[in-house]
């Protein structure tokens, strides 16, 4: 019984494309909650810019 060989490539396009997007919307939601963030831990510019940081 011969097997088909399936592209593989497509899907590994695809998956890094997903990947892709959920880093960059990963990486843009911290900004927008920064304000709420400070206000709830009452941190300092200091301490906003050392957690932006670390998270990038």
């Amino acid at each position: 019984m011969a097997t088909q060989k399936v592209a593989s490539w497509p899907k590994v396009l695809a998956l890094n494309f997903l990947g892709w997007v959920f880093i960059y919307a990963d990486r843009t939601v911290l900004n927008p909650a920064m304000p709420s963030i400070q206000k709830v831990f009452q941190l300092d510019n200091v301490a906003l810019g050392a957690i932006s940081s670390v998270f990038f």
